[in-house]
């Protein structure tokens, strides 16, 4: 994670690679960004709480990923950096409010020494996961696997995966119709596991 001196010049240090920060000045700045230490599981409170607050913004990255439960895959939704969120505000006039808010232990320092995240840092993360500052983890199946196509003129059949492409998010499929063997390509968007079967209406957690 990069960080910047109170006058925005990135030091090239990351906040846990052994690097002693630069000095910061934090109130060089009437806004920054900073790293805010959460309760274990509790990143979701402390940003909503911190929301409450006035001339604070608030980014909590959150990852979205199926966890083997039993026989079954479930969805499960969690912080991309347990522990974590990130803050953006007045240093010396919201700091206090930000350390005593409901779900937060602190914001990170090394003694007199506050870590600033880059602005760019943080517009990158933004675009990158979306409105909802959500990251979508989606397992490819493997050849010979079943999948049930989702779209298109063969919604809600199954079709056995013969190639698969990960770097694209494409795979081939070979399927029965009218007593002929078919192949298709499809997009990742494009099919599901047959067990989220009941999934299907709800909206797409890609975009959500």
């Amino acid at each position: 994670m990069s960080v910047t001196n109170g006058n925005g010049v990135n030091n090239g240090h990351g906040i846990g690679n052994g690097h002693a920060p630069m000095p910061l000045n934090p109130t060089a700045r009437d806004l920054a960004w900073f790293c805010v230490r959460t309760r274990p599981k509790s990143e979701h409170i402390a940003a909503a709480h911190l929301r409450e607050l006035k001339e604070i913004e608030v980014f909590n990255p959150r990852i979205r990923f199926r966890r083997p439960r039993g026989k079954h895959k479930m969805w499960v939704t969690e912080a991309l950096f347990p522990g974590y969120v990130f803050a953006k505000f007045n240093w010396l006039h919201l700091l206090k409010a930000v350390h005593y808010t409901n779900g937060v232990t602190g914001v990170v320092h090394f003694g007199t020494q506050w870590p600033i995240i880059d602005d760019e840092i943080v517009a990158d993360w933004r675009a990158a996961l979306g409105e909802d500052e959500l990251a979508l983890c989606e397992e490819m199946p493997e050849p010979g696997e079943e999948v049930l196509i989702t779209t298109g003129a063969f919604k809600g059949l199954l079709a056995q995966v013969v190639r698969v492409s990960s770097g694209q998010r494409r795979i081939a499929v070979l399927m029965e119709f009218l007593g002929q063997q078919v192949q298709l390509d499809l997009n990742s968007d494009q099919f599901t596991r047959p067990d989220v079967r009941e999934k299907l209406s709800m909206p797409d957690v890609g975009n959500s």
